[in-house]
């Protein structure tokens, strides 16, 4: 059924009115667009017809979460961007203007509807006054969309047709190219519609220059990430569909590229990389760990969550599967999805990295006993060391499996502390791959499959770590890691960390 021209006019003087707002009441360029549908099965009444309309600010996501102080080193804390009574509730002492309705209607939190309807000049109740309408928004209806969520139903049906603010003109969408078909674990042989995170996640370039690495004293930092590259073999660009597996170098080449660099990788913190992962080494700078510590930045900005021991990370397979299902009900605008407490549209939250059930924890909305990030240079460094004295240089074999048994099982089974990734890494951010000679042409080819501008360095490798059947591996990979770590100290000045 098509819009009746009251639906049109009124979809049309609404959203331009709130598209105005929004530009005004966040942070600038947090609000891009105003957006309205309705359902036509919603028809009951047609000379009210503009009572089905559903009406959303669309905005990008990232800002929207650092507007609101969502993004802060806890994850969040007692910011709740969710609320049991309807899709959006916005924490009044974020913003300026809805502190002060919140404390003119003596309420602590000020839902999307009561801005919506403190619209300065064409404020709701005046226009709907003033046309002889009833009030068509509330709880069910107003809601907040990160982009790159436009109204899409549940199922798979074409996209409903929206009125866009921006554009002023029905949008008759076409199947968007975030939207991916995720196996239904429930329901073996079908599938659920999800989103790619990598659409949600852009890449986000650091801006200012960081040293590669860093000591405090005698203590070093490096950032890494550490990798294996298997065998290749013709594989699809993204596995949404099949049981978990170790990527090999075609699979991870296709996944890179398509995604723009590394989604949300592990990065290892400390004197060594984490060579216990592949003697591949990506040396990222100091920044990529170090931005969202104080004394050198904030956690609101921060690149990564670093943790004072292994962080319990989330796979490929696990983001491009039940998370990227959680964005579609977070994203389409369907009104049966209520938001909850944390919303992965606006970035991931930090106790998903803090617990080993952190992603079954959050998708079924459980609390976890998970650790606080680091928020210091100093707690990093003392948890570095607390780490390194159980992992010495020049330990035997022995000496090497003695200890690795004393903690395995822990939280502090590696020799370094892990930092999990907020966003999107492109592989600019590491400015040398460093591995064993053996393996220079798998690098060069990883290198120019994903179009890598750094640097590669090769190094003789006196401990076979390619050696991917002996039975000492773990050993010889510790070892190894030194040499690396001494590799990396001669390829740039130290940033003295404070």
């Amino acid at each position: 059924m098509p819009w009746s021209d009251e639906q049109l006019a009124f979809a049309r003087a609404w959203s331009a009115a709130l598209l105005a707002f929004g530009k005004v009441a966040f942070v600038r360029g947090t609000i891009t667009d105003v957006v309205a549908w309705t359902d036509p099965v919603q028809f009951e009444n047609p000379r009210k017809s503009y009572m089905s309309l559903s009406v959303a600010l669309v905005g990008d996501g990232m800002k929207v979460a650092r507007a609101f102080g969502y993004l802060r080193a806890d994850g969040g804390g007692e910011v709740d961007l969710g609320a049991v009574s309807g899709p959006v509730a916005f924490a009044a002492r974020k913003i300026l203007m809805a502190k002060e309705m919140a404390q003119d209607i003596g309420r602590d939190q000020v839902s999307l509807p009561d801005l919506l309807s403190r619209l300065e000049g064409q404020a709701a109740y005046e226009f709907c006054d003033a046309h002889g309408i009833e009030m068509p928004f509330d709880e069910t209806t107003a809601r907040l969309l990160i982009e790159p969520g436009y109204p899409w139903p549940e199922d798979d049906r074409p996209g409903i047709a929206y009125f866009s603010a921006k554009q002023q003109k029905m949008i008759r969408p076409e199947r968007p190219g975030w939207l991916i078909q995720v196996e239904d674990r429930d329901n073996p042989g079908k599938t659920k519609l999800g989103v790619n995170p990598c659409a949600v996640f852009p890449v986000e370039p650091q801006r200012c220059q960081w040293n590669l690495w860093g000591r405090a004293g005698k203590q070093d930092l490096i950032v890494a990430h550490s990798m294996t590259l298997l065998p290749t073999r013709d594989t699809p660009a993204f596995p949404f569909l099949g049981p978990k597996s170790h990527k090999d170098t075609d699979t991870a080449i296709s996944s890179i590229r398509a995604c723009g660099g590394l989604l949300f990788p592990s990065l290892s913190v400390g004197a060594l990389p984490a060579s216990n992962f592949g003697p591949i080494t990506l040396v990222g700078h100091l920044g990529l760990a170090l931005d969202g510590l104080k004394p050198y930045g904030s956690s609101k900005d921060a690149t990564s969550w670093v943790y004072p021991h292994d962080a319990w990370t989330v796979s490929t397979g696990d983001l491009m599967r039940e998370v990227a299902v959680q964005l579609f009900d977070e994203l389409h605008g369907h009104e049966s999805y209520i938001y909850g407490r944390n919303i992965w549209a606006l970035g991931p939250p930090a106790e998903l990295f803090s617990s080993p059930h952190g992603l079954k924890d959050f998708l079924e909305g459980r609390q976890n006993d998970g650790s606080t990030p680091i928020r210091t240079v100093r707690e990093l460094v003392t948890a570095v060391k607390k780490r390194g004295a159980v992992f010495k240089r020049g330990m035997s074999r022995e000496e090497f499996e003695a200890a690795d048994e004393a903690v395995s099982g822990t939280i502090d089974k590696y020799f370094y502390c892990e930092a999990k990734a907020r966003r999107v890494i492109s592989l600019d951010e590491f400015p040398f791959m460093v591995g064993p000679e053996a393996l220079a042409e798998k690098m060069r080819s990883f290198a120019n499959g994903v179009g890598y501008k750094g640097k590669i360095v090769t190094l003789r490798d006196p401990f076979m770590v390619d050696d991917d059947m002996a039975d000492d591996r773990d050993h010889r990979l510790f070892q190894w890691s030194w040499l690396v770590a001494d590799a990396v100290k001669k390829l740039g000045d130290p940033l003295e960390l404070r």
